[in-house]
């Protein structure tokens, strides 16, 4: 009878510690200092990272929490991964968060800060139509904004008023300053404020994966940006 319990008790122990590795795990991985185009949600920058039998670099699509990314920086992190219980089709499985930064490189090259010049210049002039604004569909709305590089000012339409500000642009970085507008009454359906929010947003970063121009909220893509021709 002893024997019995004491087996009973081994086999519950070993299936707990499985269902728990199952549900959460800590383990480490190497984050490059650039991002790479991928394919997600629409054409954005995943990161690129490394695990400890990894050869080359492939793609994290996930986002990572508790993590605040720079470009030009390599970083060794621990991680822990927790399944999600029943996502929907859509959501992903698990979720990622970092629980420490165990290393932090900087890894400044010419190749980093003519990337970034590239990209301005690429931003610039240019009529981006807002497509999705916080995991909704918006394009309908045809809310836009333009830079000017030069001058360092943003413009554009909130699909209802014009607006114009400054803007400033630092690495991988962007923060809008006080935006001002016209002041037209809005009738029917807009999405103004939900614009406005997106400018008072602290702490945004950006990338450009071919035609779109995405913003980001700790790590979480918050918008998408369309090139119109």
């Amino acid at each position: 009878m002893r024997n019995t319990i004491k087996t009973v008790l081994i086999l519950f122990t070993l299936l707990w510690g499985t269902v728990s590795y199952a549900q959460s795990n800590n383990f480490r991985m190497e984050i490059k200092e650039n991002r790479g185009d991928c394919q997600g949600v629409a054409k954005q920058k995943c990161y690129l990272v490394k695990y400890h039998n990894s050869k080359d670099w492939e793609f994290f699509y996930a986002t990572l929490e508790n993590f605040n990314y720079e470009e030009g920086h390599r970083y060794r992190v621990l991680v822990k991964r927790t399944a999600i219980p029943n996502p929907p089709a859509d959501a992903p499985s698990y979720r990622y968060d970092v629980l420490k930064v165990l290393k932090k490189t900087t890894v400044k090259t010419q190749n980093n800060e003519t990337a970034v010049n590239n990209q301005l210049n690429f931003l610039d002039g240019k009529k981006w139509k807002l497509i999705q604004l916080q995991g909704k569909d918006v394009a309908k709305y045809n809310a836009f904004l333009t830079f000017d590089i030069k001058e360092k000012r943003v413009s554009g339409n909130s699909s209802c008023n014009n607006f114009f500000g400054p803007v400033t642009f630092k690495g991988n970085t962007i923060s809008f300053g006080a935006i001002g507008a016209t002041m037209k009454a809005c009738v029917g359906d807009t999405i103004e404020q939900d614009v406005f929010k997106l400018f008072d947003n602290k702490g945004l970063t950006y990338d450009i994966a071919e035609q779109t121009f995405n913003l980001y909220q700790k790590d979480k893509l918050i918008a998408i940006f369309g090139l119109e021709k």
